[in-house]
């Protein structure tokens, strides 16, 4: 049997925590430790997810050479210089979207990333969603011709981010 990946969550807000549930129950995978800076929050998570190791800061993560690679589920605007320290460091990334703002600075980023050997991944929930997965068994069992998904944004979420516009919570989330 092969080691477990040993994956850390960075941001324990509603994404984190989604991402932290579903890294805990993936097989070769072991989540191992989450990183915010809100301690209490991510302490609480890791009581629920089993997880015995919280750090405040990416930085702190890093030093302890804790984790293989990171999610980075954190506030979008802190997405790009988070995933910058961390492949700098040599850890594997999985994102939550948006990278970044725009293409501009995504380029920049993967210039500077060079040839290293570090995986880098941009990524969106909806891969986990309850209705996707039996959604996706049933078209490897027997393909389709047709497949709608529509999923509408209460307005209620444009008050856990009061700083975004709707417009690019739709965009960004949707």
């Amino acid at each position: 049997m092969s080691t477990p990946l040993r994956i850390a969550i960075v941001g324990t807000g509603n994404f984190g925590t989604l991402h932290a549930e579903t890294v805990s129950r993936l097989p070769g995978a072991l989540l191992c430790a989450l990183v915010d800076s809100d301690t209490a929050r991510a302490n609480t998570l890791a009581r629920r997810v089993g997880v015995n190791t919280v750090f405040a800061s990416l930085d702190e993560l890093i030093a302890a050479r804790a984790a293989d690679a990171i999610v980075i589920a954190s506030r979008a605007d802190s997405h790009l210089p988070l995933a910058a320290q961390a492949a700098a460091a040599g850890l594997h990334l999985l994102v939550e979207k948006p990278l970044a703002n725009s293409a501009n600075e995504i380029r920049s980023f993967q210039s500077r990333l060079g040839e290293t050997s570090t995986v880098l991944m941009v990524d969106h929930l909806c891969l986990f969603h309850s209705l996707i997965v039996p959604a996706a068994a049933r078209l490897r069992e027997t393909g389709f011709r047709a497949l709608h998904f529509t999923r509408h944004r209460p307005e209620a979420i444009g008050q856990h981010f009061p700083d975004d516009h709707p417009i690019q919570l739709t965009m960004v989330h949707d």
